[in-house]
Formats: structure tokens, sequence, C-alpha cells
């Protein structure tokens, strides 16, 4: 029947690779699923001995969602946030983490590419139109709450949570 062996299965390394040239031309979808499957471990998986744990590859992962978050899709601001705030807590349970470290300065930044303050000067600005991501916003609030990797500052934890509220 003219069948090539292996063709009836995915091949991951093809996709993500396919994936990862559609984000070099500007395509931010492309760089969105390529993200995914580094954070499902779909593609850069690794296995460490003697134990043979499963590894994520999170720096691919963070360089495919500040791609898509430069190109506006303002929600992968927020994913790429949170690999920073707590690598471990966004691939599967058990696994190991590798090429990103925990860093609230980074995770910061990340969030308020996401929030994109330019969009609304104020708070009051705010509206559910895209141009802010609401979960990029609280997170950035709760960053500002606790004084992690930004001034302690209830005040613009107020704002940013407004901010989140009305996106």
């Amino acid at each position: 029947r003219g069948e090539v062996p292996g063709e009836d299965r995915p091949n991951m390394f093809r996709a993500v690779n396919l994936f990862q040239a559609a984000c070099a031309f500007d395509v931010a979808d492309g760089c969105v699923a390529a993200a995914r499957m580094y954070l499902t471990m779909e593609a850069g998986m690794q296995l460490v001995l003697p134990a043979g744990t499963p590894s994520a590859d999170l720096g691919a992962a963070a360089e495919q969602l500040r791609f898509a978050c430069e190109k506006g899709v303002l929600p992968a601001c927020g994913q790429m946030g949170d690999l920073y705030v707590n690598p471990a807590a966004v691939v599967p349970a058990g696994a190991l983490t590798r090429g990103v470290a925990q860093d609230y300065f980074y995770a910061a930044q990340a969030y308020q590419a996401g929030c994109n303050e330019a969009a609304a000067k104020l708070p009051s600005d705010v509206r559910p139109d895209g141009r802010t991501d609401a979960r990029s916003c609280a997170r950035l609030g709760e960053l500002h709450e606790r004084g992690a990797g930004v001034p302690l500052n209830a005040s613009a934890a107020a704002d940013y949570y407004d901010r989140a509220c009305r996106a």
C-alpha cells in the first residue's frame, strides 16, 4: 500500500522545528506552540540518570514565550513570568527543570509586558479588549504586594489588581 514505516506516529522533533521556523518568520502562534511542546516535554526532554528522571528544557520554552510576547501575544508574557516565579510548577509532577531559575525580577518584567500599561495609562482606562492581559496584571500585583522582584508597594499592587479586574 506504499506505507512508510514510522509515518503513522507524530514526529515531535520535526513539529517543534517547524513551529520554531514559523516563529522566526513572525508567526506568533508558532512560538506559542513550540513553547507548549517544551513545557509538556514533547520537545527538549532529557532523562537524568541513574533514575531516568525526565528533565524539561524551560530555557527553550522561555525563549519561545519571549518571542511570542514581543510579537504581542500578551498571555505568553504571563506564562513566561510564571516560569520565572516557580519553574517546577509549570512542568508535569516529578520532572526536573533546566534553563530557567527562579527570578522574581525577570518575572516582574514579563508580567509588566503582559499588563501592557502603554495601552492604558491609568487603571480606569483598561478595557476588556485584549490589549491588557488580566492574569499578568494580577501576578504583577502579587509581586508588588509581597515585594518580590519589585519594591513592596501596596498602592501599586492595588492598581495592578484594579487593572486585572477591568481587563
